[in-house]
């Protein structure tokens, strides 16, 4: 019997997403209008004494042969982790927008062409692990970091707590107005949350020697990693599919649409071996709307623009932190299922399949996740101008004995 033992947690606060313009195209692809930004993530992660975590540290090094090249190997492992804090993130303060892309792999992403008149008229493969600019019209957002267990091994998954309804979740964040009542907090359609994905990409093979012997000369080596797991490269490719039967629009109950992203050859691809879906989450976990939440932190401050208040109400009132506001949907045992019967497909913690990282007792492992809008989703379509403030992302991954 499998022993589910600590728990690995990230979030993603605030992933502003610009005025996303939809154009009329055979497929369902959303396009970005102008030049989008995203105002920073904010991501932390954390874990306990089982699953420790490190940020990846990317630098340049010289081989004997002259050549220079870059390694990457851990910084300091710890059980949690600010990555807006640590220098090596400094780039998610200032990503372009994201727009829909597709992959079936996390190698090769289609990113969207467009002509004159924003009609879709094919795609460009990107296989350098590079988020494309707004020019390019499609874009997605990578992090490293590295996991290792210093106690035993392990398979990990994204997981939930079954109980409290606590852990992973996708959310598109409400939105902040000022109606005739003063400041009003509208509910999302969720249109965005419904077509993002997160991926994960795990490559197995021992790293380079040049990444191994700089982290041997490394401040934060450890001795007892003596060997380390992540190499660039193709690998393991796990989808996080997080509101996998929402339907913005659809009042059709569990009701389940399967996504063929596209492959680098132009076909679409079945990806449920290696899928993880997971039911839609509820604002209402406090057990009070979330409406009057936000009426109540901000009930002697309507002073303020709908700007500055929701700055404040997510910022500084929840401290980008909606735990306790959101009750968490269950994952589907097995993502298949939903392909027929998803009404009555099981439930549970964490899927049976979909294992994101085999852990080896102290042997560190580099793991890089994505975000990105699937095109391919169906709730990727034309609907006009689609006002997304901000996505919230919170992964929590459960080590399991094998």
């Amino acid at each position: 019997m499998k022993r589910v033992f600590s728990r690995l947690f990230l979030t993603v606060v605030a992933l502003a997403v610009a005025l996303v313009m939809v154009a009329s195209v055979s497929y369902a692809w959303l396009t970005i209008s102008g030049s989008p930004e995203v105002n920073g993530i904010s991501v932390s992660i954390g874990g306990g004494t089982t699953i420790l975590i490190a940020p990846n540290v990317a630098a340049s090094a010289a081989l004997e042969n002259g050549e220079t090249v870059t390694v990457n190997y851990p910084g300091a492992f710890s059980d949690s982790m600010e990555f807006l804090n640590n220098d090596s993130y400094s780039y998610l303060s200032s990503l372009a927008g994201l727009s829909p892309v597709s992959t079936a792999d996390g190698v090769n992403w289609m990113i969207p062409q467009y002509d004159e008149y924003g009609v879709l008229s094919g795609f460009s493969v990107d296989s350098d692990y590079r988020y494309a600019n707004s020019d390019a019209r499609g874009g997605y957002v990578y992090l490293d970091f590295w996991i290792v267990s210093p106690g035993a091994d392990y398979d990990v998954r994204l997981s939930t707590d079954a109980v409290k309804r606590e852990g992973s979740y996708l959310v598109e964040l409400p939105d902040v107005v000022s109606g005739e009542n003063g400041l009003e907090l509208v509910m999302p359609d969720n249109r965005l949350a419904a077509s993002a994905r997160v991926g994960f990409l795990v490559c197995d093979e021992t790293v380079d020697n040049a990444d191994m012997l700089a982290y041997t000369r490394s401040e934060n080596y450890d001795e007892r990693y003596i060997t380390m797991h992540g190499g660039e490269g193709s690998g393991q490719f796990t989808i996080y599919e997080p509101n996998a039967l929402a339907h913005p629009g659809d009042d059709a109950a569990a009701r389940y649409v399967p996504t063929m992203p596209i492959a680098a050859d132009g076909t679409e691809t079945d990806v449920a071996l290696f899928l993880t879906a997971q039911e839609v989450p509820d604002w209402n976990g406090a057990g009070v709307p979330f409406d009057q939440i936000f009426a109540a932190a901000t009930a002697n401050k309507q002073e303020l623009s709908a700007e500055q208040a929701k700055s404040f109400f997510y910022t500084k009132y929840l401290q980008n932190n909606l735990d306790g506001y959101i009750r968490t949907g269950l994952f589907y045992k097995n993502a298949a299922e939903l392909y027929y019967d998803a009404e009555n497909a099981e439930t549970a913690g964490a899927a049976d399949n979909a294992v994101i990282a085999r852990l080896h007792r102290d042997i560190p492992q580099r793991v890089r996740m994505f975000i990105w809008l699937e095109g391919q989703d169906c709730d990727c379509v034309n609907e006009g101008k689609v006002d997304a403030s901000a996505l919230a992302v919170r992964i929590e991954l459960a080590g399991a004995s094998r």
